[in-house]
């Protein structure tokens, strides 16, 4: 059987109306013909995010082409803002999709047919990519400036660039560390990301863990992530990717 399209890596905690919501918009404003998969990291305390599983499974089935959808978890004791990247490593152990999407519960797809864009994208020169950046969409609160578009939150990488490096990132701060990689930051002579069509909206108007995301930077820095970084360039490299 073919490869789903597209794996949404999400680990979530406490937030399982957020996360109803972010899955709710992923199949809304999919085609619903193309197989997609969500996987979840779960903490084994999280009560509620757990008792949330049997509607998200229901709601993955909804009006959907049948089999379209799978969900995944992986449930594990809880480790912390520090070592976020764990759970992203483990769900993309267990993942099937041709591209891995690093997801929040607080993101909510905006584009109709997202999946036939990322699709159209990876068939148009997929293999000449390492990278899709969604565009975010931030909304303000000015009258003059109801929106602004951002791009590289949430980074979705092609399948053979997480093969080449063997896990999807070595630091908590998982989606600077891809742009690291293989971004247009770089130092690669051309960039292999791609501005997708695909929008989001980062719903971070609740409480988040910025507080706790700031001092994770300097240690980003550092030489153990940093050799790590260079590590998976080379590796890159090496698969003949970059």
């Amino acid at each position: 059987m073919e490869r789903p399209l597209v794996s949404f890596l999400l680990p979530t905690r406490g937030n399982p109306e957020l996360l109803r919501n972010a899955v709710n918009t992923l199949v809304k404003h999919s085609t619903g013909g193309l197989r997609c998969e969500i996987l979840l990291g779960i903490d084994e305390d999280d009560s509620e995010t757990l008792a949330l599983l049997p509607a998200l499974r229901d709601l993955l089935q909804a009006d959907t082409k049948p089999g379209a959808w799978e969900l995944k978890e992986i449930v594990s004791r809880h480790r912390g803002y520090h070592r976020l990247h764990e759970y992203y490593n483990d769900l993309a152990a267990i993942s099937s999709g041709k591209l891995l999407a690093l997801w929040n519960d607080d993101v909510l797809m905006v584009t109709s047919m997202w999946d036939f864009y990322l699709a159209q994208e990876l068939a148009e020169g997929g293999e000449n990519r390492l990278m899709w950046i969604p565009q975010e969409i931030c909304y303000k609160s000015e009258a003059a400036y109801p929106f602004q578009l951002l791009s590289g939150g949430f980074p979705i990488i092609h399948r053979k660039a997480y093969e080449a490096m063997g896990h999807f990132s070595q630091s908590p701060l998982n989606d600077k560390y891809l742009h690291d990689v293989m971004g247009r930051f770089a130092g690669f002579s051309h960039d292999r990301s791609y501005l997708s069509r695909v929008m989001i909206h980062h719903d971070n108007t609740h409480a988040t863990n910025s507080e706790v995301a700031k001092p994770l930077l300097s240690q980003h820095f550092e030489a153990p992530i940093q050799q790590h970084i260079q590590a998976d360039r080379e590796a890159l490299r090496k698969n003949g990717l970059v």
